[in-house]
């Protein structure tokens, strides 16, 4: 309901898609894993698309363990290839290579260029902020990520 409500606002819907992380003991419903299949995988991602209407792109949530195997995105890209979607690496592992393997696969991808909120003081998200506010204006672009938590509203 809250992507349709968003939708109608003007707002560009994404799938914040769970994948694997390096905790074994965290695990979220219907969560990408390393070690399933071709089917299973795009099962999974055409279950939480369907769970978020008129999504134009994906980002992983977690998945400092999924995107940094590559045979693994493969067979996650390789679902949403031809479905005009685009990807953004949340890049919660430095060394992820959802980016590189999204290229290949030739779907639109970008990497987050900073998370707002490592710490949850509101000066600290501020300064954040402003030093994602440069990169844009240096680098012509920056993405940022952060949380919705109340310490982020500031």
């Amino acid at each position: 309901a809250l992507a349709t409500e968003a939708k109608q606002h003007g707002f560009e819907i994404m799938l914040h898609m769970p994948m694997e992380n390096t905790s074994p003991t965290l695990v979220h419903p219907g969560q990408l894993d390393g070690t399933m299949d071709a089917a299973e995988t795009q099962r999974l991602t055409q279950a939480a698309l369907a769970q978020v209407p008129g999504a134009v792109g994906i980002n992983n949530h977690e998945g400092s363990k999924f995107t940094t195997n590559a045979k693994a995105l493969g067979r996650f890209m390789e679902g949403i290839k031809g479905s005009g979607m685009y990807f953004v690496d949340s890049r919660t592992s430095s060394e992820s290579v959802a980016f590189e393997v999204a290229r290949q696969f030739g779907i639109p991808t970008a990497s987050c260029s900073l998370f707002l909120d490592n710490d949850d003081d509101p000066a600290k998200i501020r300064a954040q902020f402003e030093q994602l506010i440069g990169m844009a204006k240096s680098q012509g672009q920056a993405i940022g990520i952060c949380r919705i938590v109340p310490a982020s509203i500031v």
